[in-house]
Formats: structure tokens, C-alpha cells, sequence
């Protein structure tokens, strides 16, 4: 998916200050122009042919809020560095 494409479908479905609560280092981002540009961008950038598996959706309102979690697994051809670790190119 383009940076434009993952771009328009954050803004298509997620509310413009929606939190995103991901793994370590990244763990709390709020916004998706912040999860895009923390996140995704550099993902996309080190696994350029990644594949997102999501084996898992749960949805629905907790505490008041509409929450969505996503359990999953991304695979795909490490190319460049991410989060300090060198890429091993398989």
C-alpha cells in the first residue's frame, strides 16, 4: 500500500486524535498523522513488501470509548534498519 493510500484509509476510518497503543519503543501515539509518520512510515520504509496478517479483530465500547484491537502477525523482506535493529535482508 503507498504512504497516500495508508494515509487516506487512517483518515478514512480512525478519528483524526484516535490513539494507537503499539509495542515497545512506540507504545502510546496519538493522532494518526503521528502513528503514520512514527509508525507506519518507517515500517513501510524496512519492510517495503510487508504483509499485515491479522488473525484476531475485537471491537466494541470500553470505559466509554470505541476500542479496537488487532492480534496479528507482519512478515516481509527486512531492508533497512528499524527501532536500532540492522536489517538482515531475508
Amino acid at each position: 500500500m503507498a504512504s497516500t493510500d495508508r494515509a487516506a484509509a487512517l483518515r478514512q476510518y480512525c478519528h483524526a486524535d484516535c490513539r494507537f497503543e503499539v509495542f515497545h519503543p512506540f507504545n502510546t501515539l496519538v493522532g494518526i498523522e503521528v502513528a503514520e509518520a512514527a509508525f507506519w512510515k518507517p515500517l513501510k520504509a524496512s519492510f517495503p513488501d510487508h504483509e499485515h496478517r491479522i488473525a484476531f479483530t475485537i471491537a466494541g465500547e470500553y470505559e466509554g470509548r470505541d476500542m479496537v484491537s488487532t492480534l496479528g502477525q507482519v512478515m516481509g523482506t527486512f531492508d533497512e534498519p528499524w527501532i536500532g535493529i540492522p536489517p538482515t535482508r531475508g
